[in-house]
């Protein structure tokens, strides 16, 4: 892979970056008002740029492994643009994960009063779903423990 090449990749893993911390601050609205139909629609948007991002980590991955190498072969201006790209993607990381456990402490505490407001009821499911679906884990993970008080 040629530095252009890198250059391009890096570039558009900040752009998917990007992309994620918009689907972030949406994310953040539909948890906020319980919107769980379009909080499910927004997370396969997310599932869809977090593979692109992989195919990308996949595309740059030879270059980061040889990466003193690579630097030092880099023109002083393409170096200032990598190390650019890379603080931002950085930062953009650093943003996303802080607004992924914000929303997730939101998600558990509105569950918990999903749960107390209607136990057994629809409204359970359907929070299960969305915090299964959003966190990775099985809706059974997210069901509350018998004999658990609440």
């Amino acid at each position: 892979m040629g530095q252009a090449t890198f250059i391009a990749a890096l570039d558009q893993q900040v752009a998917c970056y990007r992309r994620l911390t918009e689907l972030a601050d949406a994310q953040r609205q539909y948890v906020a008002q319980a919107q769980d139909q379009q909080l499910l629609d927004l997370l396969q948007q997310r599932q869809e740029a977090m593979q692109q991002l992989a195919k990308l980590e996949q595309l740059t991955a030879p270059m980061r492994q040889q990466w003193s190498q690579f630097a030092g072969s880099l023109e002083p201006e393409a170096r200032q643009r990598v190390q650019s790209l890379l603080d931002q993607a950085r930062q953009l990381l650093s943003q996303l994960t802080q607004r992924d456990t914000d929303d997730a402490l939101t998600m558990s505490c509105w569950r918990l009063a999903a749960g107390r407001a209607t136990r057994g009821g629809q409204r359970m499911r359907v929070s299960q779903q969305v915090a299964a679906k959003a966190y990775g884990r099985t809706a059974a993970a997210c069901r509350p423990r018998s004999g658990r008080q609440s």
